[in-house]
């Protein structure tokens, strides 16, 4: 699948990525770019709980990997271990990755960050390669009240859309595993196709 391609979404799923676009809109750029990253990593830690064992003798001993210094309780170990698993598509994994990388510059940066600085650039305009689906609010705040998107590069806003789109994505393959227990052969569709095969029910 070409990193430019988009998995389709059920129509409940666009409804709720509009809604974390719109909520991300309302924050600061460091806020947002925190924030974010931390909704996707929550994603990612719900989805390999679904994986993982349910059984109350067996969450005692999984809550300590997502908790302090264990295995998972990084946002870069829960991605990587999420993809080893087939959990996730190679796109996802890599807008994950991306996101992380954004989050990192504005955490660690000694100066107050922004979106328009050097180190997010680059990725930033990879990210707008995609179809992004938000709100016409969140589209026109994200740009200064412009409609037109395509007139001046914002990259907050493709920021919010990765993230919107991508921690929907998760909680979708979230509910497909709960459903079907094995989501091997849908996640290498995916990869495949750059489309999600899913039942209706499942949004």
């Amino acid at each position: 699948m070409k990193d430019s391609q988009q998995p389709e979404l059920p129509a409940s799923f666009h409804a709720r990525a509009e809604v974390l676009a719109d909520t991300l809109n309302g924050e600061s750029d460091r806020g947002c770019a925190i924030i974010g990253a931390e909704i996707t990593s929550d994603r990612l830690e719900s989805l390999l709980r679904a994986f993982f064992r349910s059984d109350s003798q067996s969450r005692k001993q999984i809550d300590p990997l997502f908790k302090g210094f264990g295995p998972v309780s990084t946002f870069s170990a829960r991605i990587q271990l999420a993809y080893v698993m087939y959990l996730i598509p190679r796109v996802i994994r890599d807008r994950l990755e991306m996101i992380r990388k954004i989050r990192n510059h504005f955490a660690h940066s000694p100066t107050p960050a922004k979106f328009t600085d050097a180190q997010c650039r680059d990725t930033l305009h990879i990210l707008a390669t995609g179809k992004f689906r938000v709100t016409e609010t969140a589209e026109v705040v994200s740009n200064g009240g412009r409609k037109n998107r395509g007139a001046v590069f914002n990259g907050r806003f493709y920021f919010i859309c990765a993230v919107a789109q991508t921690a929907t994505i998760i909680e979708l393959l979230e509910s497909l595993l709960l459903k079907h227990g094995d989501i091997r052969e849908i996640v290498l569709h995916s990869e495949k196709t750059g489309a999600f095969e899913y039942d209706k029910d499942a949004s």
